[in-house]
């Protein structure tokens, strides 16, 4: 398998959205910041979101005629990659996936019912797992009552499911999967039960669906592979969060071995901590270039074998590259670097949740492997 025309820099939308972004992330955003919103009950500042609102990212990757600005999903690619590097807590991935998922599936009616009030700002997720293993199928069944129809189940670890206004549940009817339009009004308080996640600048919730009367106009029928392109643009989205997230996490351990002496030398002098250092910084310009160029080469309809790759690796990539970014930044904080008042703290707990999320490597990699050489 090989790439053609290999790109790995920013698209004119990207480079339109690129210095806004990086600017508008590093004035709402820190880890002092993140660290007080740990006790908020959404976990995210709702005033941040009402500025995301006015900026109309919640409606980048919508087509203008539903009040979106058109640019397609990969233009959010450097929004998401700043707010991992200032790590700010927002539900904004998942509210992308959401709308992007209703802008490829859904029919004409469903997409100027659903798509408007993203844009202008109700808070959309998608619910995937059954169980808390990604690689399997969903088990989820709506069943045939009459005019409509009768979904009851569960599904586990619903991102930002407790501050979102439409849930988005992955279900079959018979075999055949399906995407079902759910409101939170829908939802008594008591089916959506909190998860507290290793990294808890995150939330997550499972929701209970017993009994829920879902009419026809809120069923997406999919296929397996619109199911697995929806996966893998959610893998490409975490993916250029951790980029940014490795960003930032060099930045804290290049200012702490160049202050912190010892023996009366700068720590960052000694060979055994410049050397990872390097690494961390050539495996974070790897990642990124894997994601930019996943990015550019996104299709609006089915993702291509080549498109289907470049997300494989992207994410398999980040995730390995901050899972080290995070380890080396707390050994080499020492022992303060295991408390969590250390900032390099939240990094490592960020990479264990990171990896998790939407596969871990060794699943991407296996998804590669049947590609290539099947």
């Amino acid at each position: 398998m090989e790439f053609n025309n290999l790109k790995i820099d920013f698209t004119e939308e990207q480079s339109m959205v690129n210095a806004s972004a990086k600017e508008f992330c590093a004035d709402n955003s820190d880890t002092k910041r993140a660290r007080q919103l740990i006790d908020s009950e959404l976990g995210f500042d709702t005033d941040t979101w009402d500025e995301i609102i006015q900026l109309g990212w919640t409606g980048i990757n919508i087509d203008d005629q539903y009040g979106g600005m058109s640019f397609g999903i990969s233009a959010a690619i450097p929004i998401v990659e700043h707010m991992g590097n200032t790590m700010m807590s927002i539900p904004y991935p998942s509210h992308l996936l959401a709308s992007e998922l209703i802008g490829r599936l859904g029919d004409q009616s469903q997409k100027s019912q659903w798509l408007p009030p993203l844009c202008d700002g109700k808070r959309g997720t998608v619910a995937f797992l059954d169980n808390e293993d990604w690689g399997s199928e969903p088990q989820l069944k709506l069943i045939k009552k009459n005019d409509h129809y009768l979904m009851t189940g569960e599904k586990l670890l619903v991102s930002d499911a407790l501050s979102a206004d439409i849930i988005i549940v992955l279900a079959t009817i018979d075999t055949h999967p399906v995407f079902v339009i759910v409101e939170s009004h829908m939802l008594k308080p008591q089916d959506l039960h909190p998860r507290t996640l290793i990294d808890e600048t995150k939330r997550a919730a499972d929701i209970s669906l017993q009994n829920i009367i879902i009419e026809e106009t809120q069923i997406m029928h999919a296929s397996h592979e619109i199911v697995r392109d929806i996966k893998l643009l959610g893998s490409l989205l975490m993916a250029a969060e951790s980029v940014g997230v490795i960003s930032i996490t060099l930045k804290t351990i290049v200012d702490y071995l160049t202050t912190r002496k010892q023996f009366g030398k700068l720590i960052g002098s000694y060979q055994s901590l410049k050397h990872p250092t390097v690494e961390i910084l050539l495996e974070m310009d790897s990642a990124k270039s894997l994601v930019y160029h996943a990015a550019s080469i996104i299709e609006s309809g089915t993702l291509s074998i080549d498109s289907q790759i470049a997300c494989h690796m992207s994410k398999a990539k980040a995730s390995d590259a901050l899972s080290f970014a995070g380890d080396r930044a707390v050994q080499f904080h020492g022992g303060m670097g295991f408390t969590y008042d250390c900032d390099a703290m939240l990094f490592i707990r960020r990479a264990q949740w990171a990896n998790q999320q939407f596969g871990d490597p060794q699943y991407h990699r296996n998804q590669l492997a049947k590609l290539i050489f099947d």
